[in-house]
């Protein structure tokens, strides 16, 4: 009797059906989350619609390439990112986003706590958006209004490859690099 019953556990612990399965939009923001943080960029290109619109904090980038150029950036800075409190609404998932990397921990910050929503069609993001919370937001910003300054006075070649002269930060690989060369500098100067 205690073989049957175990049996029938057994069966139904890996019966197809009875196995708790990530929702898909679920599953494909772990992908994304997993080709952000190893800089797979092949497997972004394919998780990110051609079409899609990315509000990142007061910019929109439109297209797959201006959505990708924050990733680039991600690559040239060692971020990684860890999701919490995961909800999937339908083509909707929200996210705790919480952010490392090496210029946060130049200007100070152990890490930042983004709030995201990506909107899903046809299992490709269509939509981004990433908001931070105010107060812990607010003094991030300061410190890098505080480097910038900096930057645009002491090394204005560098200020120009990172601010665009209608004054929009420039994501890319090589800005990236360009912030981390500076910021130690900058440290030192307010040591």
């Amino acid at each position: 009797m205690k073989q049957i019953f175990l049996s029938i556990i057994m069966l139904l612990t890996f019966a197809p059906g009875c196995q708790k399965k990530l929702p898909d939009n679920a599953h494909l923001l772990k992908q994304y989350i997993s080709a952000a943080n190893s800089h797979n960029f092949e497997i972004l290109t394919e998780l990110i619609s051609e079409n899609a619109a990315w509000h990142l904090h007061g910019d929109t980038l439109i297209g797959r390439a201006e959505v990708l150029s924050p990733l680039r950036f991600d690559e040239a800075i060692n971020t990684k990112l860890d999701v919490r409190n995961v909800q999937v609404r339908g083509d909707t998932v929200d996210f705790d986003l919480v952010e490392k990397n090496d210029v946060l921990y130049g200007l100070g910050f152990d890490s930042l706590i983004h709030f995201g929503r990506f909107v899903y069609s046809n299992a490709k993001i269509v939509l981004k958006t990433s908001r931070f919370p105010p107060v812990p937001f607010k003094t991030l910003s300061d410190s890098a209004v505080a480097f910038y300054q900096w930057l645009k006075f002491s090394d204005s070649l560098a200020y120009n490859q990172v601010i665009s002269s209608d004054g929009k930060f420039q994501y890319s690989y090589k800005s990236g690099k360009i912030i981390l060369d500076q910021i130690p500098k900058w440290r030192k100067r307010n040591q």
